[in-house]
């Protein structure tokens, strides 16, 4: 009898209570859960992988991802837990090959100074003092690094901190302004800011802001696509330089997005629960809704995606994990996934055999390297 309804779901045939029924029987035991995905291998390998483009988006809902579609959607999500728990704690392999676990990361957070000297940020630190070349100093307490405004300098400097793959840190400016900086970005700003002057920073990758409020000194912040003003907010903007969209996401007070690469050079008022989103390659600016805790996830140890196609799903696990991934199936390319995953509880392993039941590859993990495969080899 469950055989038949596995068999009727793969085939996409169930009802949704059907559906729900299964997914309560899967959730019963071990052993069911393992009869579950023998039959799916085997029901896959017998046809081919060829499936057609509906079937493909009724297979993501399934396993806990979705389309743009709405098919099964409220009742899928129910169980797309069942499938994440006995991946990530029975470390069930799939059709994948592991020769060794999450690669270790080595690289540290640096700040590089205007004369060329950089200063490794050492890890596990507790109230270190960093002095700098204009007596300017700063606090070092583990992933947090906090300058000092009780000093006057004889003059400020530029400083750049540079965040590797891998890796989170914060900083709090000498103004106070939090910046929270995710892995691969990198932080521009002076020790100091001067009385009368704009407070400016560039960024490249992403960053959560927490601008202290100064209405004679509006804060600037610079990217490669857009730059933002405020004088008091909290903000997240993403404009990692080899990512199609750059995007700012206000969570509270407001700010004003200015794009001078925009043919009508936007200059966009924002109001809390909204973002501006530039499309790099199509030349294109759209507000859009959003939900703060999403946009900072990333803060969390988590990784939200919401329709995205494989190519920048992989960009996103490459810059958490600090690792290199090949693809080889182009298959996937065009694929597109939605789903959440809590990076500090789960390895890279984890995360691919979890979106491999979603659409079936197999991959190779060697070091800090990993190719993606089509199914079978």
């Amino acid at each position: 009898m469950i055989n038949k309804l596995i068999y009727k779901y793969l085939r996409f045939k169930t009802s949704e209570k059907e559906t729900a029924q299964l997914f309560e029987w899967i959730n019963k035991s071990e052993k069911n859960k393992q009869t579950f995905i023998k039959l799916k291998q085997s029901w896959a390998i017998n046809s081919n992988y060829k499936y057609e483009a509906k079937e493909l988006a009724k297979v993501k809902k399934a396993v806990g991802f979705k389309t743009a579609e709405n098919y099964y959607q409220r009742t899928i999500l129910k169980y797309a837990a069942v499938i994440i728990l006995f991946l990530a704690i029975g470390g069930i392999v799939f059709n994948s090959i592991i020769k060794t676990q999450k690669p270790e990361i080595n690289s540290f957070v640096t700040i590089s100074l205007e004369d060329g000297k950089n200063i490794i940020i050492p890890e596990n630190t507790i109230n270190q003092v960093l002095n700098f070349n204009n007596s300017h100093k700063a606090t070092l307490n583990d992933k947090k690094l906090e300058y000092s405004n009780k000093t006057t300098p004889n003059k400020y400097e530029m400083h750049t901190i540079n965040v590797p793959f891998g890796k989170t840190f914060e900083v709090v400016l000498e103004d106070g302004t939090l910046v929270h900086l995710n892995s691969g970005s990198s932080l521009t700003y002076p020790s100091y800011f001067e009385e009368k002057s704009n407070r400016e920073v560039l960024l490249t990758g992403e960053a959560y802001f927490e601008v202290k409020q100064d209405f004679g000194r509006p804060f600037l912040v610079k990217t490669t696509s857009v730059e933002i003003l405020v004088t008091g907010t909290k903000f997240n903007i993403s404009a990692y330089g080899d990512d199609k969209i750059t995007q700012a996401s206000l969570l509270e007070g407001s700010i004003n997005v200015i794009n001078e690469n925009n043919r009508k050079k936007d200059t966009v008022n924002l109001s809390p629960g909204f973002g501006y989103k530039w499309d790099k390659e199509n030349q294109s600016s759209t507000i859009i809704e959003i939900l703060p805790s999403e946009c900072i996830s990333w803060m969390e140890g988590e990784l939200v995606f919401k329709d995205t196609d494989f190519k920048n799903l992989i960009t996103k696990l490459e810059r958490n994990y600090n690792i290199s991934i090949e693809i080889n199936y182009p298959f996937l390319e065009d694929q597109k996934f939605t789903g959440k995953f809590k990076t500090n509880e789960l390895s890279i392993a984890d995360i691919l055999k979890i979106i491999s039941i979603d659409t079936d590859f197999t991959f190779e993990i060697n070091g800090k390297k990993i190719s993606i495969n089509a199914p079978g080899l």
